[in-house]
């Protein structure tokens, strides 16, 4: 696989025309997008299996460019056949861990503002060293959690960021107070006075306490459960290390570790411990060697 890249990184580049078509019918505008392949390239040293998928990955997409050159007329075009098909939005994927550092490295892109998007292309949100940290802190804390190998968000996680939401700190939820900071944290760097950003933090804290506090939570489920603690009945909630009975404040001690025997503990492994006392099966065998002696 070394040897295949570096014969692609010394050969010429892929070449290819895009074409973009316009037509509007009535008050409806369509947009048709063609590629040319002129010159294979470097992609001409691709695997068999690596061009298919690539080809598969294309067709699969509902906005995948078409082959060919378009044969058409500016000014005109014949309308062959119409039809209104009824489709649904997809979510967007779930993150897993490398994706998610991955958009907190690149969170520009998601950034509208055009000064904020500048200061945020090579910063993101924090640095190389605290992203994994970041991110372990918030599956600790419970505003995270996993599904198999996808970190999704937690009632508690979307109770939190929707009540934000309502709020005058509602820029917490964004990562254009990040940007905000580090245009303000650059001005710094070229000699501005500090006196002026840190007084605003100040500020921006006791609203934010002030805020906080306001935030009703009376009879809000935030935990999610997944399963019944077996010594006391109540619910059995996840961190990245631990499952956890919520009933610790009334004297319960059970826990399991999420990682057992170098194997994470799934839901339905749990749900096996808790109904029928097993976690798994395992299986040892024992290995025979025979030894020959030599005279």
């Amino acid at each position: 696989m070394v040897l295949e890249r570096c014969f692609m990184h010394f050969n010429p580049p892929f070449k290819y025309q895009n074409t973009s078509i316009h037509t509007r019918m009535g008050d409806h505008l369509f947009v048709s997008t063609y590629n040319d392949t002129i010159e294979l390239g470097w992609k001409a040293l691709l695997p068999t299996n690596q061009k298919d998928k690539e080809k598969e990955s294309a067709e699969n997409e509902d906005d995948a460019a078409l082959t060919g050159s378009p044969n058409v007329v500016v000014g005109s075009a014949n309308i062959i056949g119409a039809k209104i098909e009824e489709k649904e939005t997809a979510p967007p994927p779930a993150y897993t861990d490398g994706s998610l550092i991955l958009a907190m490295s690149n969170v520009s892109t998601i950034v509208k503002d055009p000064v904020m998007k500048e200061k945020l292309k090579e910063r993101g949100i924090g640095t190389s060293a605290t992203l994994a940290a970041t991110v372990e802190k918030l599956l600790n804390i419970g505003y995270l959690t996993y599904d198999k190998k996808k970190v999704t968000i937690t009632k508690k996680g979307a109770f939190i960021v929707e009540s934000l939401r309502k709020t005058k700190i509602q820029v917490l939820t964004s990562p254009e107070m990040t940007a905000q900071w580090e245009i303000e944290l650059e001005n710094i760097r070229k000699g501005k006075s500090p006196q002026t950003f840190n007084n605003a933090i100040v500020n921006f804290v006791k609203l934010a306490v002030e805020e906080i506090k306001s935030i009703p939570n009376d009879n809000v489920q935030l935990i999610d459960y997944i399963g019944e603690c077996p010594k006391c009945k109540s619910g059995l909630t996840r961190t990245a290390k631990r499952i956890n009975c919520s009933g610790t404040k009334n004297g319960c001690d059970f826990f399991l570790w999420s990682n057992q025997y170098n194997k994470a503990v799934s839901d339905k492994m749990l749900e096996q411990l808790l109904t029928k006392g097993k976690q798994m099966s395992f299986h040892l065998t024992q290995r025979k060697e025979n030894h020959t002696k030599l005279n």
